[in-house]
């Protein structure tokens, strides 16, 4: 009868030890074991095309994080198609943090991270039931930061304007970084440019269409946190006057067709644009044109495509473009776009700004 009336005790109380099991308080430190009070703790989520942040409960010198599933699930409506998570802190004095990607505990989706909790500069802290209930995360003090930008010759690029963020994530459709704006700045002439401190990933946007970052994506880039001593490598655009002659199918002067190409700074989808019409000796003239600026490029007579090539960069100024009396436009490619590409190229107007904030 005792461990009968001992069991049932026992399963009563389960619920509410597992509610105190999944509670993580974790207490703030610095750098001498000094009481830090946290300004700012929050949870940032990730889905696929989303990002959301919440704010955590901070108690005095610690913050605390509900691990159960119910709290998540009450909060967010897309807690099934997350793909991780991080928590972000802010102490006065001290250097921001942002802990790396985790997993919610008990989540059994398979491309997320484990359900290990790790901050910079600080030991893991494994999450779920059983788990520690209290831990304590070290902050440093702040310290100037800055990145030096260079082109490919090694030449220090003075003058250029430049946007940072904190990077969260870039799972979306076209991979634009998604984080939290921190500073606009331009560049000193020794190609220098403070960054706000901190130990997260710093996410760089450029401000200009006369350069390319040299990685995969030509204008956004990552540092790692805690790399503030590196030179960030640009590719500089060689540019020059494009002169393309346009004949018809009889070889006559093909005159008031309009060039359009697509830009190679569109990230995804299509971004059309006109770079000029010929004159009446069939010739388009493009001044500061650079080549590795554009993919696909169209020729058209008002609404109607007569000419287009899918080459990379457009194969323009080798020679004459013969027009085809036979030609019929691929409806692969882009859809009519003769019919909604209308805007003059502008220099300076590519949308290279492409962090988005909250």
């Amino acid at each position: 009868m005792r461990r009968l009336l001992l069991a049932l005790m026992l399963l009563a109380m389960s619920p509410a030890i597992q509610a105190q099991d999944a509670i993580l308080r974790l207490r703030l430190r610095g750098p001498s074991g000094e009481v830090v009070r946290p300004s700012r703790a929050q949870l940032v989520v990730v889905a696929w095309g989303d990002t959301e942040r919440f704010d955590l409960t901070i108690d005095r010198d610690a913050f605390v994080i509900d691990l159960g599933p119910a709290w998540l699930k009450t909060r967010w409506a897309r807690v099934n198609d997350m793909m991780g998570m991080s928590i972000y802190v802010e102490a006065p004095g001290y250097a921001p943090t942002l802990s790396e990607p985790f997993g919610w505990p008990g989540a059994t989706h398979t491309d997320l991270p484990a359900a290990v909790l790790v901050f910079p500069h600080n030991a893991p802290v494994p999450l779920g039931a059983g788990r520690p209930a209290s831990s304590v995360v070290r902050m440093r003090l702040p310290a100037p930061r800055q990145l030096k930008i260079v082109d490919d010759a090694g030449t220090p690029v003075g003058g250029l304007d430049v946007s940072t963020g904190m990077f969260v994530s870039r799972r979306n459709h076209c991979g634009v970084f998604d984080g939290e704006a921190l500073t606009s700045a331009t560049t000193s002439a020794a190609g220098m440019v403070p960054v706000r401190d901190g130990d997260f990933p710093i996410a760089i946007a450029l401000q200009s269409n006369e350069f390319w970052f040299t990685g995969p994506d030509k204008f956004q880039h990552v540092v790692p946190a805690g790399m503030d001593a590196v030179s960030i490598l640009l590719h500089r655009l060689r540019r020059s006057i494009l002169s393309q002659q346009v004949l018809a199918p009889d070889d006559s002067a093909a005159a008031g067709l309009r060039l359009i190409a697509n830009g190679t700074f569109c990230g995804c989808g299509y971004c059309g644009i006109t770079l000029g019409t010929s004159n009446m000796a069939g010739i388009i003239q493009v001044n500061r044109y650079s080549p590795e600026e554009w993919d696909d490029a169209w020729l058209c007579r008002g609404a109607t495509e007569v000419w287009h090539t899918s080459t990379h960069p457009p194969n323009l100024g080798a020679g004459p473009i013969r027009l085809d009396a036979n030609y019929r436009r691929n409806e692969k490619h882009f859809g009519d776009v003769c019919a909604t590409s209308i805007a003059p190229a502008r220099t300076g107007s590519h949308p290279t700004e492409r962090v988005r904030t909250r």
